[in-house]
């Protein structure tokens, strides 16, 4: 073509079509760039902080210096971290439920901020029942605490065997019970329960046993409460042990619970000592973050879905 003829292509089609050379791509709309047309959204939701009361650990834990501790490793990837795509969309915006250690430490910061991988679905167990009334749900049950009715459960008790205001002896050891009422009857739920090492007279090996926190909160997002409780069992004066229960009811219309272990043999890293900070989303999304001892301490970062089936 001649210079006059791609002259007249050019102000023919620049007129008609929006193209800016004969045979050229088109313009994006409105003249804007084409990475302001073709960018992908970002979420603009920010996850508040969550405060909450807890109960202090009374146990004293002695410094520790990191001089002489290796640093830690990154856990195995094991499973693929999911992608952000994969993972359950939020479905409401109120702060997570969060569970923090019992005493600080710097590496849960340090895990949380590394990649985190997908653990799956975490296990749940049904409670035992249904039953017709409380005392067949756990005789010999005493009522310690009772919670006021949060649908699906209108009646809430915590209850224990043995007596708590004595010591812990042979003939004086105390489980903790949670019992709940839906419509289908009662179920029950061993929390935690102390342990008395039956032969040896000198009561090495015994475990107290309490329940830190319990409450019936909607922490899920599904319309209804969740039952939820902190437990500590342990040597008398040593580390404790330090859980998380999560009860719910879902479409089977059996309970069922979901039991985590956050903390363990700290403040010192040997084999079996563990510390997590647990988070619960309101989209079900359970997190850890903390740190695993061994040979070497490995810094934990996870994520897993909690459903109540």
């Amino acid at each position: 073509m001649s210079r006059l003829d791609v002259a007249l292509c050019n102000l023919t089609l620049a007129a008609m079509s929006g193209l800016s050379a004969c045979g050229g791509p088109p313009a994006p709309p409105g003249g804007a760039p084409a990475s302001a047309v073709l960018g992908s959204a970002t979420d603009s939701a920010a996850t508040a902080p969550s405060a909450r009361a807890t109960t202090a650990d009374t146990t004293a834990h002695p410094a520790t210096s990191r001089a002489d501790v290796p640093r830690p490793s990154a856990e195995p990837s094991g499973s693929p971290a999911a992608p952000p795509s994969a993972r359950p969309a939020a479905s409401c915006a109120r702060p997570p439920y969060v569970v923090p250690p019992p005493y600080p430490e710097a590496w849960i910061d340090e895990a949380a901020a590394s990649p985190g991988r997908d653990m799956g679905a975490w296990p749940t167990r049904p409670m035992a029942g249904p039953f017709a009334s409380p005392d067949l749900a756990r005789p010999g049950c005493t009522e310690v605490a009772r919670l006021p009715a949060a649908p699906p459960f209108d009646a809430i008790v915590h209850c224990t065997t043995g007596d708590p205001r004595r010591p812990l002896g042979p003939d004086n050891i105390t489980e903790h019970v949670l019992v709940a009422r839906t419509a289908r009857g009662f179920w029950s739920h061993e929390l935690v329960r102390e342990h008395w090492p039956h032969g040896d007279p000198s009561g090495d090996g015994a475990r107290v046993a309490r329940v830190a926190e319990l409450a019936a909160v909607d922490r899920v997002g599904d319309t209804g409460a969740e039952l939820t409780a902190v437990t500590e069992d342990g040597p008398p004066d040593g580390s404790k042990t330090r859980r998380v229960l999560g009860c719910g009811l879902g479409p089977s219309g059996v309970p069922t619970c979901a039991d985590v272990r956050v903390a363990a043999g700290g403040p010192f890293h040997g084999a079996g000592s563990l510390l997590y900070r647990l988070t619960l989303g309101c989209d079900g999304t359970l997190g850890l973050a903390g740190w695993e001892g061994g040979a070497g301490v490995k810094l934990v970062h996870g994520r897993a879905t909690l459903a109540f089936p």
